[in-house]
């Protein structure tokens, strides 16, 4: 077991190593034994976040996915590896716009189309702005529930942006919520069936389909944690060191 973890790592590592050096790829997915894969869409995007052009430039991890796939994990890894502040998207809007709004989900969601330009500057702006504020020049931002928001990180100059998108089956994220929290498995699949189908009419396949990398989390917790450590180390090599340290931003 031991040896099938090791290996396993090291193949993460390597893919994703390979992915920055080489404009020659023999492939852009990587899928373990135990039912983990990553699927980079975008290998531009990838070399643009992972290259020494483009280092001194903040970074951040735009996350979005299903209900309770592992979007948290990656945050509060990246958090305790000393790499990335943890932002909220709902908590920094309503810090952002302080005294304008009450319901932060109620406020993205409803924004007219003719205003998502404006707001999604600011937000991408209000990151920046925190991440210079701390000196911690790499973020998470999760949870990224509508397209817009994802195109206006893609579209501001002043960062390098990837967007990962996180998935799994609902019976395997059934599972390890309810084992988390000790409750029943039907009404933990309830729930998180219902919240799937909030983020759908938010436009959730189109994240999907504008993203650059998906990654199926059915594999071990390990081999989901190797993945997010090693995307973190590269983070660090392509960003000049820091002097704050990387914290969750309440």
């Amino acid at each position: 077991m031991a040896e099938r973890s090791t290996s396993q790592t090291e193949a993460i590592k390597s893919f994703l190593d390979n992915l920055t050096k080489t404009t020659d790829i023999l492939s852009t997915r990587l899928d373990t034994p135990d039912g983990f894969s990553i699927d980079v869409r975008s290998t531009q995007a990838f070399r643009d976040s992972f290259c020494e052009l483009h280092q001194n430039l903040p970074l951040t991890f735009m996350m979005s996915g299903t209900s309770e796939s592992g979007k948290s994990h990656f945050g509060t890894t990246l958090v305790k590896e000393g790499v990335a502040t943890r932002f909220k998207i709902l908590r920094l809007t309503r810090e952002l716009f302080t005294g304008a709004v009450d319901n932060p989900a109620k406020f993205l969601e409803n924004l007219p189309p003719a205003e998502r330009d404006e707001i999604g500057k600011k937000i991408v702006s209000g990151v920046c702005s925190k991440l210079v504020q701390f000196d911690t020049p790499i973020a998470t931002i999760e949870t990224i529930s509508y397209p817009w928001l994802v195109q206006a990180f893609k579209e501001y100059q002043g960062i390098r942006a990837l967007s990962i998108f996180i998935d799994a089956p609902l019976a395997m994220r059934t599972r390890r919520e309810s084992k988390k929290r000790g409750l029943d498995q039907v009404e933990i699949a309830q729930s998180i069936s219902l919240k799937d189908a909030n983020k759908m009419s938010s436009g959730l396949e189109e994240i999907r389909e504008i993203t650059d990398i998906i990654v199926a989390n059915a594999g071990s917790i390990q081999t989901y944690t190797d993945f997010v450590r090693n995307l973190g180390n590269l983070a660090l090599i392509y960003t000049p060191k820091f002097s704050g340290t990387p914290f969750e931003f309440k």
